[in-house]
């Protein structure tokens, strides 16, 4: 089950939740099971099945080792800037990381008819992603 399901994640939020969440460093037991720590992400093939579950990567499309290393210094750097305190801005460093980052991934604000509002990869930025994805993180 993915976790935005598990956990009633709007789904406006749900891919960028699973996105975040799909490096799990957490370690404990749990009726005598020990949950170990897991990257959803860890590997090319790990990251080209993931994206195909969520329709961000074309039929035959193939990732590279490059980016698969953007894709997870994004990650990373996306988890840094969300556990900073509040003040943000305190945090010049993280900040400048993320954006340094995101740079590879340009999103286009969408608006719909209805007045819903999401972001979509600007055309021609990925030709990993498909241009109608939803709202994709690559």
């Amino acid at each position: 089950m993915r976790l935005a399901k598990k956990y009633a994640v709007p789904p406006d939020l749900a891919l960028l939740y699973e996105f975040l969440n799909s490096l799990d460093l957490r370690r404990y037991v749990e009726q005598g099971a020990l949950h170990s720590e897991n990257d959803e992400l860890e590997t090319v093939s790990k990251l080209e099945n993931w994206m195909r579950e969520r329709g961000l990567l074309k039929p035959r499309a193939k990732m590279s080792e490059k980016d698969h290393r953007r894709i997870l210094s994004l990650r990373d750097a996306m988890r840094s800037f969300l556990l900073l305190p509040a003040n943000r801005a305190a945090n010049a460093t993280a900040a400048l990381r993320l954006s340094e980052c995101s740079v590879d991934f340009p999103l286009v604000l969408q608006v719909s008819r209805d007045g819903r509002i999401s972001l979509r990869p600007a055309p021609g930025a990925s030709e990993i992603v498909r241009s109608e994805g939803g709202g994709g993180v690559a």
